[in-house]
């Protein structure tokens, strides 16, 4: 039980995984849905402070080695026009939490910290955001693994 724990802890914590891979995994393995839940969220959220301080401090020395810089604008551009394509001029806070609401590959903590960083957004209320808009993303997951499980 304390290894699907851990195991759910650190499958949100994972870029491609997030909470979309760990609260299933979590929920199947027969942990209470509600630790489930808690602890998708506290792995996933605990990474984004981390990322920050990586694109702040250390990313400007990534960017001396010539395939990190060229994976990284790839996806830095194609992440901002995703991002600009779908906001709203008078709510841009309330379009970048629906970006990250959505369970979607590629709109969890990681692209929406990138994201934050990228167009200057304010520190404070691009975390909140994410905060939110992880927690709605968490709770649709978490309803359709519960519907999924009720199927089969």
């Amino acid at each position: 039980m304390i290894n699907n724990a851990i195991w759910t802890v650190l499958l949100s914590m994972l870029p491609v995984t997030e909470v979309r891979l760990s609260i299933p995994y979590g929920i199947s393995s027969g942990l209470n849905v509600w630790f489930v839940l808690f602890l998708s969220l506290l792995g996933n959220l605990s990474i984004a402070p981390l990322i920050f301080f990586f694109l702040d401090y250390l990313h400007k020395h990534f960017m001396k080695i010539r395939y990190y810089e060229k994976m990284f604008n790839l996806y830095a551009n194609f992440i901002v026009k995703k991002f600009h394509e779908k906001k709203d001029k008078t709510w841009p806070y309330l379009a970048f939490f629906a970006f990250i609401a959505l369970p979607l590959p590629g709109t969890g903590t990681y692209t929406g910290v990138l994201l934050a960083w990228l167009i200057g957004m304010k520190r404070i209320k691009a975390y909140l955001s994410v905060v939110f808009g992880v927690t709605v993303d968490a709770v649709i997951v978490t309803l359709l693994t519960l519907g999924v499980i009720k199927i089969f």
